[in-house]
């Protein structure tokens, strides 16, 4: 981070590239480094995904839950209720 700071006080529009597939950080000087990504988290961004992009990937797996656990309560006859106003 030190080398990168200081390429950038003496270059005014100082940039660097981000090849994020290969996981390198370049600039045009020759400065080259490797990066390490989680897997997961290297797809999410090559996906362009947020959480609910993501979780929208397993769609069917949710839906297939959701189904399983579909409510099963028997439904009973209402009971008369008695509503009271302040009217009295």
């Amino acid at each position: 981070m030190e080398e990168l700071f200081k390429r950038t006080e003496k270059e005014e529009g100082y940039s660097l590239t981000v090849n994020l597939p290969n996981q390198t950080i370049a600039d045009k000087h020759g400065l080259m480094f490797k990066s390490e990504i989680a897997p997961s988290r290297k797809e999410v961004l090559l996906k362009g995904l947020d959480d609910v992009g993501t979780s929208m990937q397993h769609a069917s797996d949710i839906d297939t839950y959701e189904k399983a656990q579909a409510a099963s309560a028997t439904m009973y006859e209402s009971v008369d209720v008695k509503y009271y106003s302040n009217d009295r």
